[in-house]
Parts: C-alpha cells; structure tokens; sequence
C-alpha cells in the first residue's frame, strides 16, 4: 500500500498511531508518532496500515510541497502546522467533528454540561492554533440536534474570534449540522 505525507496510519508492530512525515526511497516512510516527544522513525510500508477511524482533524489531499499536517484526537494532544502560502491555505479545509465520542471515546458519565465544555474548548483550540493561517477553512461538525452547541459555538466565535468570517457550510456535504469558518 502506498501513502502520502501527511496521512494518519497505524504502526502494525507497535500498535501506534503515526502521521507521514516523508516518503523515503525503497517503500519506507518517515512518520511521526501521536505521542508526547513527536517521535519520528523510519518505517516501511509492510508494516503500516491506513487509519481506520475518523479523525477528528481530516483535510482533503495534500500535496506534498503544500504539507499540513494536524495530529491528536485528544484534548491535551497539540496540533503542528506547517507555514502554508495564501494560495494552499485556500485550497484546504480542516474538519472538526465536535460529536463528543470522537472527542472523548465514550460519553460515559459525562454530565450535558461536561460535554459542552469539553466541545468548546477544542473548537477554541482549532481557532486559536490556526490564527496565523489567513484563508484556511475550519469545518465545525457540530450535528443535529436542539442547536444549543451550535449556538454555544456561534456566541464563542463572536465573543473570541470576531475577526473570522462565519458561515453554514455546505448543505450537500454536511447537511445542517456545520459551520464553516475562514481563519
């Protein structure tokens, strides 16, 4: 199988998640592990395997000049982005997905409350991590539902982030359950 920079695999012998990095000569790759020292190592390609799960940040193809590169699921993970031109920015977007089990795993006894917190918080850190990204569209999933997240997101974007133009997103694509912001 072959894979370019910046998509999300799995490290068949480690049981690890790792985004690429490089494609090195001989089917090997250089990746960077999802863990707390950005690990990087040389890896060949019969022992990774595509990502399976949504992740909650997914952006179109990449190409490997216009390398973005997002990483974690979690919370506490950071996000790395590399310097786009104006023009590449405009050509990507980053997805959310703020449904709280891509967030968290499981709701578990998490308390409405909790869970709203716990959405807002990574929608701030999505805004805030990608400020300097001029042009860079920011899908906010969001769902359907009684529309409190959406409202609780449209009030956190007026109040901290006034500056970025804010839209439904596409119809077709996402249907009423996003919002689309340009950085």
């Amino acid at each position: 199988m072959e894979f370019e920079v910046g998509d999300k695999v799995s490290l068949l012998d480690e049981d690890s998640l790792a985004y690429v990095l490089d494609i090195l000569p001989k089917g090997n790759y250089r990746v960077e592990l999802d863990d707390d020292f950005s690990t990087q190592m040389v890896v060949s390609a019969s022992n990774l395997a595509p990502y399976s799960d949504i992740s909650t940040y997914k952006t179109n193809k990449i190409k490997k000049k216009d390398t973005l590169l997002y990483k974690g699921t979690n919370m506490g993970a950071s996000t790395k982005v590399q310097k786009l031109s104006q023009q590449a920015l405009s050509k990507h977007v980053l997805e959310v997905d703020l449904h709280i089990e891509k967030l968290v795993g499981s709701k578990g006894a998490l308390m409405n409350s909790e869970m709203l917190e716990i959405q807002l918080r990574k929608v701030s850190q999505a805004l805030t991590e990608n400020r300097n990204n001029r042009g860079l569209k920011i899908i906010l999933i969001h769902g359907n539902g009684k529309g409190v997240l959406k409202n609780e997101i449209l009030k956190l974007l007026k109040r901290n982030f006034s500056t970025y133009k804010i839209s439904d997103a596409s119809m077709q694509k996402y249907g009423t359950g996003a919002l689309e912001v340009q950085v």
